[in-house]
């Protein structure tokens, strides 16, 4: 399990994080993937489930977080944990190339919204 691809764009007037996320297994997730992004000083934390066994084993699943105002070019974590059908939630590690935070968390760094790679203004 690991975020595969991740992209910022234009959102509500603010920025919108998406994310895919690839299972590579051959078996779907035990359960519910619960996604969260959060800023480093604490001051947010927004976050949601995917469907119940998703994604699909050798499958993508995406999903979107709204960003609040003002986080323009901060640094992100993104942390995940499944939840069983007991409800016991336990803590990802992801299992991509790049380097993990000690709890398993992936830090992400945005741009900012003048900056020039943005496309078109989206």
């Amino acid at each position: 399990m690991r975020p595969s691809w991740v992209w910022q764009r234009k959102r509500y007037g603010t920025a919108e994080l998406v994310v895919a996320f690839a299972n590579d297994g051959v078996a779907g997730i035990p359960g519910v993937l619960r996604v969260y992004v959060e800023s480093l000083d604490g001051k947010f934390k927004i976050g949601g489930g995917l469907d119940a066994g998703h994604p699909h084993g050798g499958k993508l699943r995406q999903a979107s977080f709204v960003l609040p105002k003002g986080v323009d070019g901060q640094q992100l974590k993104i942390r995940a944990e499944i939840e069983t059908k007991a409800g016991i939630r336990r803590p990802v590690r992801w299992a991509c190339a790049q380097p993990v935070n000690a709890n398993g968390s992936l830090m992400i760094q945005l741009i900012h919204s003048d900056d020039k790679r943005w496309r078109k203004g989206i």
